[in-house]
């Protein structure tokens, strides 16, 4: 799958064009360049939004997934990786994002690292466990990459957070192309 094509079917480019995002426009463009590479990846059924309140604790413990309103066929690493980053990037996260720095966002390909610097290491962990149990590592910094920006487009979002976590994870996906 080409990764533009990833990403646009997250983020449109028209979306990217927002007049918020003018002040972020070289470094959108720079990325947006970068796109035209192909990584290989499984297609799953997945959930598609899968963010901490649409997990719910049944009585006995036992998580109940709600809002199926996106799922479908997507990256086997799709919700793993929306998951870990709902933490980061979804309007009801828990905590702040003080610990949230450039250097840390540089550090997302390396899940011991980025965890480390977060007040959430275990769930970051167990998230990038479960995304690497059922995609490749190349496939993972793809999804992530596609998910940052989509981020872009929702006005809570620090745009310089979501381009960060693009920024790395696209290194990550050119890095594995030689």
């Amino acid at each position: 799958m080409a990764l533009s094509d990833l990403r646009a079917e997250r983020v449109s480019n028209e979306k990217l064009a927002m007049k918020k995002l003018q002040p972020f426009r070289d470094q959108i463009d720079a990325l947006l360049a970068e796109e035209e590479i192909d990584v290989e990846m499984d297609i799953w059924p997945q959930h598609g939004d899968l963010h901490g309140e649409n997990v719910l604790i049944d009585r006995r413990g036992n998580p109940v997934m709600i809002d199926f309103g996106d799922c479908g066929e997507s990256p086997s690493c799709l919700d793993p990786v929306t998951l870990e980053m709902s933490v980061l990037f979804h309007k009801d996260r828990p905590g702040d994002l003080e610990w949230l720095s450039r250097e840390v966002c540089a550090e997302w390909p390396d899940a011991g690292r980025f965890a480390a610097a977060s007040p959430y290491p275990e769930f970051i962990l167990a998230c990038r466990a479960w995304a690497n149990s059922v995609a490749n590592a190349r496939a993972c910094a793809a999804v992530a990459y596609a998910h940052a920006m989509r981020q872009l487009k929702y006005p809570d979002v620090e745009p310089w957070q979501a381009l960060a976590v693009a920024s790395s994870a696209l290194r990550e996906v050119r890095g594995f192309s030689g």
